[in-house]
C-alpha cells in the first residue's frame, strides 16, 4: 500500500520502535543502520514530515534535520493536551520528545481542532508556527451506493452494527470497550467487530457476552480488512458506531476535539452513525 504513495521507502523493517529493540538490531546489523543513515543523512528535500508516536524518535529526527529543511512536526495523537497529568501515565522519552518536537519545529500538522493546539503549554510556542489541519477525510472513489437489498437485516429481520477502529480493553484516556459492548450484546443486537489494532482475547468475548451462549451469536469478530475494501466491507450492516467514553484522566476540555479517521468509512458505506454527544468534532456533523 505504501508504495503506492511514495518514490522510495527506506527502512530499518524494526517490529517496533522500543530502543530496546533498536539497540539489539543495531548491534545484529550495523552495516544496515550504516547505509539507512547515509542514505537519510544525503536526502536532499525542502520539507520533512516527523510524525510521532513515538515522539522520542520524532525528536531525534526533527534535531537531525535541523539546518537542512524546512521541518514540519505531525504529532498526530498528541499527550500533553489530551491528559490531567500525562507525566503520570506516559514515558518521560515521550513526553521530552514531545515537548522538543513542538518547540523546535517549523511548522504543526494536527488533524483535531485548533481548541487543542491552545491547551498546549505557552512554551510549546505553537501559537507562532504555521499549522496545517487535515481533519478525517472521505475518498470519493472509496464510496459505496446505498443498497438495502444487500443489508443483512433485511434477511434476518435482526439490527445489526458495526464497530471499525481501535480495540481498548485497558486505556488510560478512554474506558473500555468491553464494558458498552456488552451492554449491546445484551440488549441481542448484532454487533460486528472490525479492529484495526488492539487483541480481542477469549477472556473480553466472555465479558462482553456474559459468559452466556444464548448471547455469543450476537457478536461477530471480522479479520483486519483494508481501508481501501472497507467501505464496501462494512456497507451490508445497518449502523456505524462511534463511541468513546473518556476516563477522569482525560483533560474535559480535550474530550470534544480529539478526532479519529474511521468515522468516514462509515459514510463512505452509506451508513448512518451512532455516536455519543460528547464527541462535539463530530456529534454536531452527524
Amino acid at each position: 500500500m505504501f508504495n503506492k504513495a511514495f518514490d522510495e521507502i527506506i527502512s530499518l523493517n524494526l517490529p517496533n520502535l522500543k530502543p530496546l529493540t533498536i539497540i539489539k538490531k543495531f548491534i545484529r546489523s550495523p552495516l544496515k543502520f550504516l547505509i539507512f543513515f547515509k542514505k537519510i543523512l544525503t536526502i536532499k528535500a525542502d520539507v520533512a514530515i516527523c510524525q510521532g508516536a513515538p515522539h522520542y524518535l520524532t525528536a531525534f529526527f526533527i534535531w537531525l534535520f535541523k539546518g537542512r529543511f524546512t521541518r514540519i512536526y505531525f504529532p498526530y495523537d498528541i499527550n500533553f493536551s489530551r491528559y490531567k497529568a500525562p507525566e503520570k501515565f506516559l514515558l518521560k522519552r515521550e513526553l521530552c520528545g514531545e515537548r522538543y518536537s513542538f518547540r523546535n519545529t517549523n511548522a504543526i500538522i494536527y488533524k483535531s481542532t485548533v481548541e487543542e493546539l491552545d491547551l498546549l503549554p505557552l512554551d510549546f510556542k505553537v501559537k507562532e508556527k504555521p499549522k496545517i489541519n487535515i481533519p478525517c477525510w472521505a475518498l470519493e472513489s472509496w464510496f459505496t451506493d446505498y443498497n438495502p437489498k444487500e443489508k443483512l437485516s433485511n434477511r434476518d429481520r435482526e439490527v445489526h452494527v458495526v464497530f471499525a477502529g481501535g480495540f481498548f480493553s485497558d486505556s488510560i484516556l478512554t474506558k473500555s470497550h468491553v464494558e458498552y459492548f456488552a451492554d449491546i450484546i445484551k440488549q441481542k443486537i448484532n454487533l460486528h467487530l472490525y479492529a484495526a489494532y488492539g487483541i480481542i482475547s477469549q477472556e473480553h468475548i466472555k465479558k462482553m457476552t456474559g459468559n452466556k451462549k444464548e448471547l455469543r451469536k450476537y457478536l461477530h469478530i471480522h479479520k483486519y480488512v483494508e481501508p481501501e475494501n472497507l467501505s464496501k466491507e462494512i456497507s451490508k450492516y445497518y449502523f456505524g458506531l462511534h463511541t468513546v467514553y473518556f476516563t477522569k484522566n482525560a483533560r474535559p476540555e480535550a474530550i470534544g476535539n480529539i478526532a479519529t479517521n474511521k468515522l468516514t468509512s462509515y459514510l463512505e458505506a452509506a451508513l448512518p452513525i451512532i455516536i455519543n454527544e460528547e464527541i462535539l468534532i463530530y456529534a454536531g456533523l452527524i
